[in-house]
C-alpha cells in the first residue's frame, strides 16, 4: 500500500516535501530548518529593522515579532510541509512546533498580519488590540517597498 501511495505521489507530481528539525529563527516569518530557508505560509511579519508605535512611542516591532517566533520554536522540533517556492527561491511552508501552527499563532498574537490565510485570527487580534494592533504600524509589504526606494536613492 505504501508503494502505491508513493507511486501515486510520483505520477501525480504532488509528493509533499516535509522538513523537520531545529529551527533557527531569521525573523517573524522566516526560519532555517535543516539547512533550508523557509517562509511561513499565510503571514507577513514586520521586518527586523521596522519600527511601530504604541502609546506614542516607537518600538522595534520586527524584533518583537522575531522574539515571538523564537518563543514558539525553542526547545521543539519544527515540522514544515512545503507548499511552494517564492520568487527568492525560499520554500513557503506551513510549519508546526509542539503541535502549534506557527503562522496561526503569530497572527493570533498580533505579531504578524494575515497574508492569504488566517484572516479571522487577524480580525480577532485587531479587535483585541494585540501587539502591532495596539498602536500604529505600516504594513510590512509597504515598509519593504519604501525601504527599497530609500536604498536605491529614489525617494518618491
Amino acid at each position: 500500500m505504501l508503494l502505491g501511495l508513493l507511486a501515486y505521489g510520483f505520477w501525480s507530481g504532488r509528493m509533499e516535501e516535509t522538513i523537520v528539525g531545529h529551527a533557527d529563527v531569521i525573523d517573524g516569518d522566516s526560519l532555517r530548518v535543516s539547512g533550508e530557508e523557509i517562509r511561513i505560509h499565510g503571514i507577513d511579519a514586520p521586518e527586523m529593522r521596522q519600527f511601530c508605535q504604541r502609546g506614542g512611542l516607537d518600538y522595534r516591532c520586527g524584533v518583537e515579532a522575531r522574539d515571538a517566533m523564537v518563543a514558539l520554536t525553542q526547545r521543539h522540533a519544527v515540522e514544515c510541509t512545503v507548499l511552494e517556492s517564492d520568487r527568492y527561491g525560499r520554500k513557503v511552508a506551513r510549519c508546526l512546533a509542539n503541535g502549534l501552527d506557527l503562522g496561526l499563532e503569530m497572527v493570533r498574537a498580533g505579531h504578524a498580519v494575515a497574508y492569504g490565510d488566517y484572516e479571522a485570527e487577524e480580525a480577532a487580534a485587531r479587535q483585541a488590540r494585540l501587539s502591532i494592533w495596539a498602536g500604529e504600524f505600516m504594513q510590512p509589504q509597504e515598509w519593504r517597498a519604501i525601504a527599497a526606494q530609500e536604498r536605491d536613492g529614489r525617494d518618491e
